[in-house]
């Protein structure tokens, strides 16, 4: 929906408001509205476990990096350091792709994932000015994919299962 409001035509803008519509009907329907009211009650009362296990995980995975900060402790470490540290044994995912970056890859990781990400936007800068369509197509699509791959890293830890990352890794690299 939003590539085509980038088009900016009459037709998409239609396609994007009829969309719009049937996503208000799901969320009617559903009672989405009434579980979101819970769910932020309960965040406001202090949140469940699972909410303090993520503060958790996030807390420790950021410990774990500044003991390591170089090379980090390993991704396949990672999981044991975690549930050694949360649990008293045993392995525990962050389920959160810049932790695993940080506090398993150190510095080393973590800089050539960002070094990806400067190339993109530095792609997206030159595609920005160029007259050629494929590139104008380009600078339309990868903000879209840069916010999908920070809010899928905030979820998931599995980079390379991301669609997105690979198909914005794939188009920054593409011309060079």
């Amino acid at each position: 929906a939003l590539i085509l409001a980038m088009q900016r035509s009459l037709r998409s803008t239609l396609v994007v408001v009829v969309i719009g519509l049937i996503l208000v009907a799901g969320v009617d329907y559903f009672q989405f509205s009434d579980r979101l009211q819970d769910r932020i009650g309960t965040l406001a009362a202090g949140g469940t476990s699972g909410d303090q296990l993520r503060r958790d995980i996030i807390g420790h995975g950021i410990s774990i990096f500044l003991e390591n900060p170089i090379f980090g402790v390993s991704i396949y470490r990672l999981g044991n350091e975690l549930g050694q540290s949360l649990r008293g044994g045993g392995g525990l995912s962050s389920h959160n792709l810049f932790i695993d970056l940080l506090a398993g890859t150190g510095l080393v990781g973590s800089l050539a994932f960002g070094m990806c990400g400067l190339v993109m936007i530095i792609r997206w800068r030159q595609a920005m000015r160029t007259r050629q369509e494929e590139w104008k197509e380009f600078a339309r699509i990868l903000p879209l994919l840069i916010i999908l791959v920070a809010f899928r890293g905030i979820s998931a830890n599995e980079v390379i299962y991301c669609p997105a990352m690979i198909m914005g890794v794939a188009l920054a690299f593409s011309a060079a």
